[in-house]
């Protein structure tokens, strides 16, 4: 039990992390008027980046509670998973909308 109680600290140590530095990754893009289309695929890809993170950690947390360790289940499921999320970020914040998005105040 303690082993156990180990395991699930280290991976939410390890999740949380990983997920500061997804976040400040994100947060370091600045807007430029001379490289904003650069700038603002690049903010795109690191938000899909960290949902895509978010997602795959639930999935593994899911897969290790209920004990399923198919490779061949797992990535086909990861891959409908990766299309999803894009599907969803689009549709929240389209590509066309993160100019504005950008220009927030992110404190």
């Amino acid at each position: 039990m303690i082993d156990q109680d180990f395991f699930w600290t280290e991976l939410l140590k390890n999740q949380t992390e990983k997920t500061t530095n997804l976040i400040d990754k994100i947060l370091q893009i600045t807007p430029s008027t001379s490289d904003n289309y650069n700038r603002l695929s690049q903010l795109y890809q690191r938000i899909f980046n960290f949902l895509i993170f978010k997602n795959k950690t639930l999935l593994t947390e899911t897969n290790l509670v209920s004990g399923q360790t198919s490779s061949e289940d797992q990535e086909s499921t990861v891959q409908s998973m990766e299309k999803e999320v894009a599907a969803a970020l689009e549709s929240v914040i389209p590509r066309a909308a993160l100019s504005p998005f950008m220009m927030l105040n992110n404190t």
